[in-house]
């Protein structure tokens, strides 16, 4: 294995370096790159030709950088060509559209016999589906490693390019596959991250768009935590604040390399609903410790090649790569790196990777020294890294702190809230019971009369006996609504809306016959249901029945009425509750779900109702209760997000 480089000035010279070395070759396995940092379509176009013409049998991969490093010093504006030929190894390589990845087959593509290492390369703006990686991974060996990396326009934002053979990929995938039983590859990689904020929720994400984070737009987010100067230079300072995202218990560090005016961000990877979510800077110790692990990869036993992926500038300067090195280096600054284990290939933005290959001996990789020189940045940053790490860790108990006590002041609200609703039912219950009571006296005055006037016959006491059973059941039915309300269930269960309301009406009822109101009860489907608790969306129907019935006692009005109507919006159940008590106030509308807000006279009411109601809708079915005003009357909607039976 020999590795040759050039940067290039001319066609002219680049010829003549190409004539140097191609004559008297005596392989067919040849991997030509080239690093390019101009971001033109056309500069790619024209090199990506003229190799493939120059070298016909050879393997010619191009890639954008934003700089490139060239016999060990950076270069800008450059564009560099590296050539390896392999005399005891095979190379393949599989090259598509973004349209086309899930159409790969790896096994006739990319697949060989001793495949040691796969090199991948893609465009930052390309989707990768983590999907499509694990594919790629489960058709290696545990012993193939994988590295490569993402090409980058971090200058200017706009596009970046890929090339394989003399065609450009705008939004492409080229992977190139390298084997041989003779072939012995080595890798290291690092990522290591100082998380500076408490744990936060994708909210909505579609792809590798993100929307919201916590319920915020994602630019919202930065600019909460950083302020408005830094988010409005997003996403170039998403280099330096990057997420951290856990997904599957493993860490990614990405950066978003394009904002919407939406307020989402654009991310090489894919996202996930309900993932925990991290601002993050880097640790300069694992810095430190990735550049010795690479300066002990160079020194390492015999490796003929050695390439790094990183987007670190740490990585490329002079203290990681001019270290003298018993190998030919090519360091390529991306846009993030590819990196695997025996299990999984990941891509995480601003880490690095490098590996070392050879054709005639394992590689063993050097011990090296630590280097303890420190220079005042160097001992800065660790020190602000644990000042954030113990002021979040501060902020987090005196939050823990708060959230409990917020939980009980919940629960004792929740709890008053109860009580105030157990005393109203057990008024409705007097009410429920007083005409039963009223019709088991008068049975039973009507069948002592009869007994003493001798008039009492056998159909007399059949009938009055299954009067009295059947005013009994309808109490006991009573009582059993009652126990169910104040005894809350443990586990969800399915149950029908109109069930529901027709066992608060046995409650209710009554009382609101005896106020004189109408109620109407209709629904598109008597089956429509929910899963989930029903004793909770019982207490909301009784506190918006209760209410209504309340402002009815201040509307002299000769026609009062309630109507419920049960029906689908879309694929999930609604209920509307509208009644003609008069409304809400326009001035304090606002405030109605406020708790211990009411309107009611002192003594009435709790101001709890419909602050509880609000409170079970979004965490006990994940929906909603909106109010809208109508004529003479409100309207409310209760909406759920919860599954259907």
């Amino acid at each position: 294995m020999k590795t040759f480089n050039h940067l290039f000035e001319n066609y002219e010279k680049l010829q003549e370096w190409v004539q140097g070395w191609y004559e008297g070759v005596g392989t067919e396995q040849i991997l030509i790159q080239f690093f390019c940092e101009y971001h033109s379509y056309e500069i790619m176009q024209e090199m990506a030709t003229f190799l493939t013409d120059a070298l016909p049998q050879a393997h010619v991969v191009g890639v954008t950088t934003d700089c490139r490093v060239y016999d060990r010093t950076m270069q800008d504006k450059k564009i560099a060509v590296s050539c390896t030929l392999f005399d005891k190894s095979s190379v393949k390589v599989a090259a598509v559209e973004s349209a086309d990845m899930d159409g790969i087959d790896f096994e006739k593509s990319l697949i060989q016999k001793s495949m040691r290492a796969v090199l991948l390369y893609s465009n930052d703006k390309q989707i990768i589906k983590n999907s499509f990686l694990n594919d790629l991974r489960a058709s290696m060996d545990d012993s193939c490693v994988v590295s490569g990396g993402l090409s980058v326009n971090e200058s200017s934002h706009g596009n970046a390019y890929i090339s394989y053979q003399n065609r450009v990929y705008e939004k492409g995938f080229v992977a190139i596959s390298l084997a041989g039983k003779e072939l012995f590859a080595q890798s290291v990689n690092q990522c290591k991250w100082q998380v500076i904020s408490s744990p936060m929720i994708i909210t909505k994400a579609i792809k590798n768009r993100l929307y919201e984070i916590d319920n915020m737009p994602a630019i919202d987010i930065y600019e909460k935590y950083f302020g408005r100067n830094i988010s409005q230079k997003l996403p170039s300072v998403g280099s330096l604040l990057p997420l951290l995202v856990k997904h599957n218990g493993v860490n990614r560090v990405l950066m978003p390399f394009m904002k919407y005016d939406d307020g989402s961000l654009l991310f090489c990877n894919e996202l996930y609903l309900n993932e925990p979510v991290y601002f993050t800077i880097a640790a300069s110790s694992g810095m430190d410790e990735h550049i010795r692990e690479y300066r002990a990869l160079l020194n390492s036993t015999l490796p003929e090649t050695v390439y790094l992926y990183s987007d670190i500038n740490e990585m490329h300067d002079d203290k990681a790569l001019n270290d003298r090195a018993n190998c030919t280096a090519q360091a390529f600054f991306s846009g993030g790196a590819f990196f695997s284990d025996s299990e999984n290939i990941y891509l995480r933005n601003y880490c690095s990777t490098a590996v070392a290959f050879s054709e005639s001996t394992p590689i063993q990789i050097a011990t090296t020294k630590n280097d303890t020189s420190e220079n005042e940045y160097s001992q800065l940053l660790p020190a602000l890294s644990h000042i954030i790490q113990v002021l979040t860790s501060e902020w987090k108990e005196k939050f823990d702190d708060e959230s409990s006590k917020l939980v009980q002041k919940d629960k004792l609200i929740n709890q008053n809230n109860k009580l105030m609703q157990m005393g109203e039912m057990v008024s409705m219950i007097a009410h429920q019971w007083r005409q039963p009571l009223n019709s088991l006296s008068a049975t039973a005055i009507n069948i002592s009369l009869l007994s003493m006037m001798g008039e009492l016959t056998h159909e007399e006491i059949e009938e009055n006996t299954q009067f009295i059973q059947k005013q009994c059941q309808n109490m006991s039915d009573t009582i059993d609504t009652f126990m169910n309300f104040v005894k809350p269930a443990k586990q969800t269960k399915p149950f029908r809306l109109i069930d529901t309301v027709d066992a608060i009406m046995k409650i209710i009822g009554t009382q609101l016959v005896n106020h004189n109101i109408k109620l109407e009860v209709v629904t598109s489907n008597k089956d429509i249901s929910l899963v989930g608790h029903e004793d909770l969306l019982e207490q909301v129907l009784l506190n918006l029945l209760t209410n209504s019935r309340d402002a009815f006692e201040t509307l002299d009005s000769p026609f009062k009425k309630i109507a419920i109507s049960i029906d689908m919006l879309e694929d999930t159940p609604r209920i509307t509750f509208e009644d003609n008590a008069g409304g809400i106030p326009k001035e304090i509308r606002d405030k109605v779900f406020n708790p211990y807000f009411t309107t009611k006279g002192q003594g009435k009411g709790t101001g709890l109702g419909l602050y509880m109601s609000l409170d079970i809708m979004r965490k006990s079915f994940a929906g909603d209760l909106i109010y809208q005003p109508i004529d003479d009357g409100s309207h409310f909607e209760l909406l759920f997000r919860t599954r259907t039976q």
